[in-house]
């Protein structure tokens, strides 16, 4: 009994001389980790000591020649540019000409919605100066949310005259560098006047043409007399007189010929 519990005393002594110099290899192997670790650290790739302008030169050429939009998604997108590091991250956001043409999908999910949004609200879009836009509806199309969107260099906004019409889809704009507007009709919604001095008051922009598309029900008379400080203003569309029951409707050319600004 005696001579087992001395046994095991001595596989014991061997067991923590055992741990003891491994726990020192440890060590030493953790010290020569830490210093390649740093060494990898300070070391610099090629590529990476580009000036940015070169950098961003070189993510212009991997797109589509303009007009030709790339896909927001996938391998052949700027969004990729912008996974590989945060280095290259910062350099394609403020790069406004890998995003001056986009091609959004069908099929583009939810997720990948709010990926567009964040993009749309930050620095990216900050500079943007010139915007035409296109809106359409699906039949599953959700409302559309008017979250204000910030654009403080815009200077031209232009929306399509076949968008669909999208309400409140002026007021969701703060533009107050904004001096160029075009517009359906459609879009302003039922109270067109109070909606187009509801956006000018919301953004504080001065603006100088104004130019009123699509069919409208209000007479061009009316904005020059609620908007006088605006000096140009057209009116391309037609204007649609209500109907009432002694007369049709009417063309607003035929009571005074004025399709222009004046």
């Amino acid at each position: 009994m005696r001579s087992d519990m001395e046994a095991d005393r001595i596989r014991l002594r061997d067991i923590d001389a055992q741990i003891l110099d491994l726990e020192r290899s440890l060590s030493t192997l953790r010290a020569q980790r830490k210093v390649v670790h740093e060494r990898l650290e300070s070391y610099k790739y090629p590529v990476l000591t580009l000036p940015n302008e070169i950098v961003s030169e070189i993510f212009v050429h991997f797109l589509p020649i303009y007009p030709d939009p790339p896909p927001f998604f996938g391998s052949l997108s700027p969004t990729t540019l912008t996974h590989i590091c945060r280095k290259w991250r910062d350099i394609a956001i403020s790069t406004p000409t890998l995003w001056k043409a986009i091609k959004l999908s069908d099929t583009v999910t939810f997720e990948q919605q709010i990926q567009i949004y964040d993009y749309g609200s930050g620095g990216l879009t900050a500079n943007l100066v010139h915007c035409h836009l296109h809106f359409w509806l699906y039949d599953n199309s959700e409302v559309f949310d008017p979250s204000n969107i910030t654009l403080p260099c815009l200077e031209s906004l232009t929306f399509n005259p076949l968008c669909d019409p999208v309400t409140e889809s002026l007021n969701c704009f703060i533009v107050p560098a904004l001096h160029t507007l075009e517009i359906p009709e459609s879009l302003l919604d039922t109270k067109s006047i109070e909606s187009l001095k509801s956006f000018i008051v919301k953004s504080g922009c001065s603006l100088q043409d104004v130019r009123i598309t699509g069919a409208r029900r209000v007479h061009k008379d009316s904005y020059r007399a609620v908007f006088p400080s605006i000096p140009n203003f057209s009116f391309p569309g037609l204007y649609i007189k209500e109907a009432t029951d002694d007369e049709d409707s009417e063309d607003e050319s035929n009571s005074d010929g004025d399709h222009g600004s004046e």
